[in-house]
C-alpha cells in the first residue's frame, strides 16, 4: 500500500516538475504564482487519468470532451492574448516572455497546455505501460523548448526530473522482483543512480562542444535566432549591463571572425555613472565608433607608434635637443625602437542571422571596410590596444604628462611646416634653413608632419572627451572613500600609464573574487571595494573608471566582447557568454588603451587547466547531485532508524491507555508485522508457537530476545485461552 501510493506520488512530482521547468524558460522562479497552478492542476488531471484508466468506456468520452474543452479555451486565450498585444503565442514564447511581460493570457495558455501534455504522457509510460525510451522524451521536452529560445537549463531542474524519472523506473524494477528476494532493491538503485549522476557531474568537458554549432543549425533555423537576437542584441543600449545581464547570458553565435586572434572587441561606450541606480549612461556626442568606411596604408602608417618615434627622430634631425626638452631621449636609441611592436591586424566580422546597428571594433582601431554583399560582413584593422605588448614603456616613452604631449606634438608640427616650407623655397642663406641636416628629405618631413598631426588630433579628441566629463561634474560625486583609496594606490606614480598600471594590479593581487552569481546587499561600488570584493566583471570596469578618474586619467567604461577560445585556425564565434565589461584609459603618445581590472579564469586555475587542458567540472551540477544524496541519506536515516524509534514510542504509550487483557495480543500483531516487512508475508501463516520456534532457530545467539518472544507467545495464548477461543491461534490475530 505504501510502495503503491509512493508510485502516485512518483508521476505526479513528475508531471509538476516538467510543467514548472516548461514554464522557467520565462525567467520565472523556482515558486511563482503559477505553482499552486500546476500542483492543484497535475494531481486532478491524475486523479482523471486513474478514472479513466479504471473506466475505460466511459473515460473515451471524458478525455475526448477534456480535450475539446482545453482546445478551446487555448485558442480563446491565444485569440484575446493577440488582440490585445498584438503578439503572436509563438513569438511570445520563442522571446522568452521579452515582448508581453504583463500578458497572463499566454502564460495560462502554456500552463494549461503543459498540464494537460505532461499529464497524460507521464501517466501512460508510468502507470499503465512503463516504456523508459518514451518517458526520457517526454522528459527532454522542456529541453528542447530551451534550445529553440537558446536558454539553458537550470542544474537543479534536471536533476529533479533526472531523481523522479530514476524513482519511477525504480519502482518499476521493484514490481517484477519477488518478495522474497532479501536484496535491498530500491535503495540500491537510488544510490547507485546517484552516484552515476555525481560520475557524470565529476567527469570533466570541454568548455565548447565540439558539434555544438551544428546542434545550434540545426535547432535554430527555423527564424527563432533572428527573434531574440534582433530583441536583446541589435541596437545599442541607453545604460550599461549588470550582473544579471551577463548571467542571462547564453552561448548562441552572434558573430564569425575570420583572421587574427581577436583583441577587445567594443559594442559602445558609456559615459557618466549614475550613482542613484549605480549604472552608466552615455553621451550621445561620444556613442559613435570613430572609423571610416575606406582604409588606406598612409593611415595605418600615420597611426602606428613606430611611426610617431621616426616622426620625433626627424624632428631632433630638424632641431636637435627637442627630444631632451620633453625627457624623450629613449627614442633616439634603435634597441628602444626595435622593440616597439605595434603591427596591424585585420578581422573580418560576420553577424549570424541578425542585423547589429552598429560595427564591432577595437579601441585603437584604424580603419573599416564594409563589404557591398548581402552577407553584412565587414573588415577591421587595428593596432595593439594593450599599453603593454608594442613597447612603447620601454626607454620611459610614456613619461609625459597629456599637457607635455600636447604641447610636444604642436611645437614638432610647427618645426616640420616651417622646415618643409623653408626647404621647399631653396633658400641655402635663410637662418633657419641651416638648420636642417642635410640627410632630412622634405618627403620625410611631411611624412613625419601627418604622423604627428594624426596623434596630435587623436589627442585633441581626447582632451575634448575629458573635459566634458570634467564639466558634468560626474567625476565630483565620486565619494571621498573611492578617491583615497585611488590616490593611496598610486600614490608613488607620477605618470598616466604608470596609475593606470597600479590600479589595474591593485584588483589583480587584492582579495577580489569574480562570481556571476553573487547578488550584493548593496550595489554601490564602495560596497564592492570595501565590503563584498566579489562582483561580475561591470563591477570591475566601473570601479576601475571612477577610481581612474578621481586621480585625473582619461578614462571611459566600455561594452563588448573579449573572446578566449577558438574553434580552428584563424576562425572565431563570438557568442552571448562571451559579453564583457572593461575600461579604457587613454596614453599620451599611444591612444586609447585597454587595462583589465577583472579577475580573469587563469588567474585561478583549476588542476586541468595547470595541465594546458581546456575542460572544466560543472561544480553546479555537483552541489545539486550532493544535495539530493545528502537529502536521500538523510531520509533513508529518519525512515530506517529515527522513524521505528518515535513509532515504537508512540506505541509505548498508547499500550497503557489499552485494557491489560488486550495488550500482549496488541504487542504481538505489530510485532509479526515487523517481521513481515523483513522476512516476507508468508510469516502470516505461522502460529504464535511455531514463530517463537523459528525466531529461536534463525536466531540463536539472540536468547533475551528469544526469551521476550516466547514469554510473549505464552500471554497471548493464555488471553485467548482466557476469552473462551480455540488454541493454537493463528499469526494473523
Amino acid at each position: 500500500m505504501k510502495t503503491e501510493t509512493a508510485k502516485k506520488l512518483t508521476t505526479i512530482l513528475l508531471t509538476i516538475a516538467l510543467c514548472v521547468t516548461t514554464l522557467s524558460v520565462l525567467d520565472h522562479g523556482y515558486f511563482s504564482y503559477t505553482t499552486p497552478i500546476f500542483i492543484i492542476g497535475c494531481t486532478l488531471m491524475f486523479f482523471m487519468c486513474e478514472f479513466v484508466n479504471a473506466h475505460e468506456l466511459i473515460g473515451t468520452f471524458i478525455v475526448i470532451f477534456y480535450l475539446a474543452l482545453v482546445g478551446i479555451l487555448m485558442l480563446f486565450l491565444m485569440f484575446t492574448g493577440f488582440r490585445e498585444s498584438g503578439v503572436v503565442f509563438l513569438e511570445w514564447m520563442l522571446t522568452r516572455a521579452d515582448e508581453v511581460t504583463s500578458d497572463v493570457r499566454y502564460t495560462l495558455c502554456l500552463s494549461i497546455g503543459s498540464i494537460t501534455f505532461f499529464g497524460f504522457t507521464v501517466y501512460y509510460f508510468t502507470r499503465v505501460r512503463y516504456r523508459m525510451i518514451f518517458l526520457t522524451l517526454v522528459t527532454i521536452m522542456p529541453c528542447i523548448l530551451y534550445a529553440k529560445v537558446v536558454a539553458q537549463v537550470d542544474d537543479a531542474y534536471l536533476c529533479i526530473i533526472a531523481f523522479l524519472c530514476m524513482l519511477a523506473g525504480v519502482f518499476h524494477i521493484r514490481d517484477g522482483v519477488n518478495e522474497k528476494y532479501p536484496f535491498p532493491v530500491m535503495p540500491m538503485a537510488v544510490y547507485f543512480t546517484l552516484f552515476i549522476l555525481l560520475l557524470c557531474a565529476l567527469i570533466p568537458r570541454k568548455e565548447e562542444a565540439k558539434y555544438y554549432d551544428r546542434f545550434e543549425d540545426l535547432f535554430l533555423l527555423n527564424g527563432n535566432r533572428d527573434i531574440v537576437a534582433e530583441a536583446d542584441l541589435s541596437a545599442l543600449n541607453e545604460f550599461s549591463g549588470d550582473a544579471d545581464g551577463y548571467q542571462s547570458t547564453n552561448p548562441r553565435r552572434l558573430f564569425m571572425l575570420i583572421g587574427d586572434e581577436p583583441p577587445y572587441l567594443k559594442r559602445q561606450n558609456f559615459d557618466y555613472y549614475d550613482f542613484e541606480t549605480d549604472k552608466w549612461y552615455k553621451d550621445e556626442r561620444y556613442t559613435y565608433m570613430t572609423s571610416s568606411q575606406s582604409f588606406g596604408s598612409a593611415q595605418e602608417d600615420e597611426a602606428k607608434c613606430t611611426r610617431l618615434i621616426e616622426a620625433l627622430n626627424t624632428v631632433e634631425k630638424v632641431k636637435p635637443g627637442f627630444l631632451k626638452k620633453y625627457g624623450l631621449e629613449a627614442a633616439l636609441d634603435p634597441k628602444v625602437s626595435d622593440k616597439v611592436n605595434d603591427d596591424l591586424h585585420s578581422l573580418a566580422i560576420v553577424p549570424i542571422r541578425f542585423n547589429p546597428e552598429y560595427f564591432l571594433g577595437s579601441s585603437r582601431q584604424v580603419g573599416l571596410l564594409v563589404s557591398s554583399t548581402s552577407d553584412k560582413k565587414y573588415n577591421i584593422y587595428y593596432l595593439s590596444d594593450s599599453v603593454n605588448t608594442h613597447g612603447m614603456t620601454e626607454g620611459n616613452l610614456t613619461n609625459i604628462s597629456a599637457a607635455n604631449a600636447e604641447r610636444m606634438l604642436e611645437e614638432a608640427i610647427d618645426i616640420l611646416s616651417e622646415s618643409s616650407v623653408l626647404y621647399k623655397m631653396n633658400n641655402s642663406e635663410d637662418y633657419e634653413l641651416s638648420q636642417i641636416k642635410s640627410d632630412v628629405s622634405v618627403g620625410e618631413m611631411i611624412f613625419s608632419q601627418r604622423c604627428l598631426s594624426y596623434f596630435y588630433d587623436r589627442m585633441l579628441e581626447a582632451n575634448n572627451y575629458r573635459n566634458a566629463i570634467d564639466e558634468s561634474e560626474n567625476t565630483d560625486m565620486v565619494s571621498d572613500e573611492i578617491r583615497n583609496l585611488a590616490l593611496e594606490i598610486t600614490k608613488d606614480c607620477e605618470y598616466d600609464y604608470q596609475k593606470a598600471s597600479a590600479l589595474a594590479t591593485y584588483f589583480h593581487l587584492g582579495e577580489f573574487t569574480y562570481d556571476l552569481d553573487y547578488r550584493p546587499v548593496d550595489d554601490s561600488p564602495e560596497y564592492f571595494l570595501f565590503n563584498s570584493k566579489t562582483g561580475s566583471c561591470s563591477d570591475f570596469a566601473s570601479a576601475y573608471v571612477l577610481m581612474a578618474r578621481s586621480v585625473g586619467l582619461n578614462v571611459r567604461y566600455a561594452e563588448g566582447f573579449k573572446y578566449e577560445n577558438s574553434t580552428r585556425e584563424r576562425v572565431y564565434y563570438v557568442r552571448e557568454t562571451d559579453s564583457h565589461a572593461y575600461p579604457e584609459v587613454y596614453i599620451p603618445l599611444v591612444g586609447w588603451c585597454v587595462y583589465e581590472p577583472t579577475i580573469s579564469a587563469e588567474e585561478k586555475l583549476g588542476f586541468f587547466e595547470k595541465l594546458g587542458l581546456d575542460i572544466k567540472i560543472d561544480f553546479g551540477l555537483i552541489t545539486y547531485v550532493t544535495g539530493l544524496i545528502l537529502i536521500v541519506s538523510i531520509a533513508g536515516v529518519f525512515v530506517k532508524l529515527i522513524l521505528p524509534f518515535l513509532l515504537d514510542i508512540c506505541f509505548a504509550i498508547y499500550i497503557l491507555f489499552v485494557p491489560k487483557h488486550e495488550r500482549p495480543l496488541k504487542r504481538y500483531r505489530r510485532m509479526i508485522k515487523k517481521a513481515a516487512k523483513k522476512r516476507g508475508k508468508y510469516i502470516f501463516a505461522m502460529t504464535p508457537s511455531e514463530y517463537a520456534a523459528d525466531y529461536g532457530q534463525r536466531y540463536p545467539k539472540r536468547k533475551h530476545r528469544v526469551r521476550k518472544i516466547q514469554k510473549l507467545v505464552q500471554d497471548v495464548e493464555h488471553t485467548v485461552y482466557e476469552n473462551g477461543k480455540e488454541n493454537g491461534v493463528s499469526g494473523r490475530f
